[in-house]
């Protein structure tokens, strides 16, 4: 009730490697998907890395957020965001990511990383080893958010299988 006062909403996240759609015609390609549930918020959200093939997107990989609020939840629907950072556990703040978020459809956005062998190298470094992703939200009621999740050990050995898959 007080607006100044942060609220936090605990959940789980669940890891995969999947097969994941490069798009009509394509074959299926490595992917990272991270599921979240924030039942006290009413909230879920999907993330998906891949590694780029389009030619045409300026990017090495993309990383796919879709979140799905429910009704009478306490996130009314995500406006924007910002570039995912990732942070390690001892730290309030992390570093971004190299990319571009965009909006693709209501509570869904594509955020293509820079291509380029530093952006490239920081990137992936920083997925592979920092333990937590940040992203942070504005909320259509104007509120500003962050949804943080661990990678964890199932997180960890799935975005290296990945990153050395797509070597």
């Amino acid at each position: 009730d007080d607006p100044q006062r942060v609220k936090t909403f605990v959940g789980n996240v669940v890891w995969r490697l999947d097969n994941v759609s490069r798009g009509p015609g394509q074959p299926l390609a490595v992917g990272i998907r991270a599921e979240i549930d924030l039942p006290d918020a009413k909230l879920k959200a999907v993330m998906i890395i891949q590694k780029n093939t389009d030619e045409t997107l300026p990017a090495s990989h993309t990383i796919e957020l879709r979140f799905t609020p429910a009704e009478g939840g306490a996130v009314p629907g995500i406006a924007q965001i910002q570039t995912p950072q990732m942070r390690r556990e001892d730290t309030a703040s992390g570093d971004p990511l190299m990319g571009v978020p965009a909006p693709i459809l209501r509570n869904f956005f594509l955020v293509g990383l820079t291509r380029g062998d530093a952006a490239v190298s920081r990137n992936v470094d920083l997925m592979r080893n920092r333990g937590w992703f940040d992203v942070p939200m504005l909320l259509t009621d104007q509120r500003i958010a962050k949804i943080t999740f661990e990678k964890g050990s199932a997180g960890e050995r799935i975005i290296n299988e990945a990153f050395d898959a797509w070597k």
